[in-house]
């Protein structure tokens, strides 16, 4: 079982290092979101614990993920700017 876990987080890793990382299952993620995010500003987030009714959790886990796909755009073009930097201050 140990040697099953540890392979399944060689794998996961790799897929990471490759930039494919696993796609997140966020509503399978809800204790940990919830734990994360408890003390968020209450007038820009979401109580997880007592969801409102109005919330569809389809388009919540849609949302999460387009946010998730953002934010890894961002810090991808932020490597790439701070990477043409540096090659501009080593040419220069």
């Amino acid at each position: 079982m140990i040697g099953a876990i540890f392979d399944a987080g060689a794998s996961m890793l790799d897929r990471v290092k490759r930039g494919d990382p696993p796609a997140p299952d966020y509503l399978a993620d809800y204790e940990t979101i919830r734990t994360l995010y408890r003390h968020a500003d209450l007038v820009r987030s979401i109580n997880l614990d007592i969801p409102e009714d109005e919330i569809e959790t389809d388009h919540l886990e849609v949302l999460i993920a387009a946010k998730h796909r953002a934010d890894i755009a961002a810090k991808m073009a932020d490597d790439n700017r701070k990477r043409a930097s540096a090659e501009c201050r080593m040419c220069g």
